[in-house]
Formats: structure tokens, C-alpha cells, sequence
């Protein structure tokens, strides 16, 4: 890749501007949100509790928030399970990334499997041209058109 060549990232992002903004601010204001989403490289699902202890350095409050704003952002999904442990049962939340959030995790955390990220090339592409296609009849551009351009590029390969 050339110097001034730009990274092969798409990124798909939320429409609205004050969604985008809360992706970024989640994403970028501090650290943890990207700790948190590295802690999925090699699990599906992790429980509060077990987030909360990896990040004893910080309030619970705090990374609870965190939590909150990757399920809003769409990037954390979340659940409740009951777990039986010893003698006890008790409800506990577990949260697992989404599409978008396996997406965060490769770029930043590129230790994923190849079949991951053929999965996830093959996901991104189709949320990908299905918004473009979206965004393109909104401005009157024709499938044709956008065919065309596609099997150009193919072309270009």
C-alpha cells in the first residue's frame, strides 16, 4: 500500500447525526469501550459480572455505562440468563457482540479467524450495497447505472 493510500475500512455508520455522534463518542472518548469489545476476540458471550472484574480498576457505575452505550450504539447486544452456581440460582446479564460490533473488533483487534472474517466481509458487503442502493434511488440513480459500475470495478480487478 502506498504511502498516502487510504485504509481498506468501510465503516457503516448510523444516518442520523446525533446517532453517529454517539457511535464516535462511545467508540473514541476513552479507552474502555475498545477494552470491552477486545475482551470478545475469542468468546461470544460474556457476563456482567465478569466484565465488571476485568475492569476492577474502574467503578462499576462507569463500565455499567459503558455497557448501556455499546447496546445503544448497536454494537453490544444483551440478554438475561438465570445461572446456577453451586447451590444458588440467580439472573445475570450477558451481552455478545452484533454484526457491527465483530466489524469494531477486527479493526482494531485483527487476531479474528479467517472464517470470521470471510463471514464478516461477506455481511458488510451485503449491508454495504443494500444502503447504497437505498441512498442511490433517493437520488434517482438507476440499479442499472450502479450495475454497471460494479461490473466496471470487477473488471478493474
Amino acid at each position: 500500500m502506498e504511502e498516502n493510500e487510504g485504509w481498506p475500512y468501510v465503516l457503516i455508520l448510523p444516518e442520523s447525526k446525533s446517532e453517529l455522534k454517539k457511535v464516535f463518542n462511545t467508540l473514541f472518548k476513552s479507552n474502555i469501550p475498545l477494552e470491552i469489545v477486545s475482551l470478545f476476540h475469542d468468546r461470544e458471550k460474556i457476563y456482567q459480572p465478569e466484565i465488571i472484574k476485568k475492569f476492577k480498576r474502574h467503578s462499576n457505575k462507569s463500565i455499567l455505562n459503558y455497557l448501556k452505550q455499546l447496546v445503544e450504539t448497536k454494537i453490544l447486544e444483551t440478554g438475561i440468563e438465570k445461572i446456577r452456581k453451586e447451590q444458588r440460582s440467580f439472573w445475570t446479564k450477558w451481552y455478545k457482540l452484533t454484526s457491527i460490533g465483530r466489524y469494531v473488533l477486527s479493526i482494531f483487534n485483527p487476531k479474528i479467524g479467517e472464517e470470521e472474517v470471510k463471514n464478516l466481509i461477506k455481511e458488510l458487503f451485503s449491508i454495504y450495497v443494500t444502503k447504497v442502493i437505498k441512498i442511490a434511488g433517493n437520488y434517482g440513480i438507476k440499479l442499472t447505472e450502479l450495475n454497471t459500475l460494479f461490473q466496471k470495478a470487477l473488471e478493474k480487478v
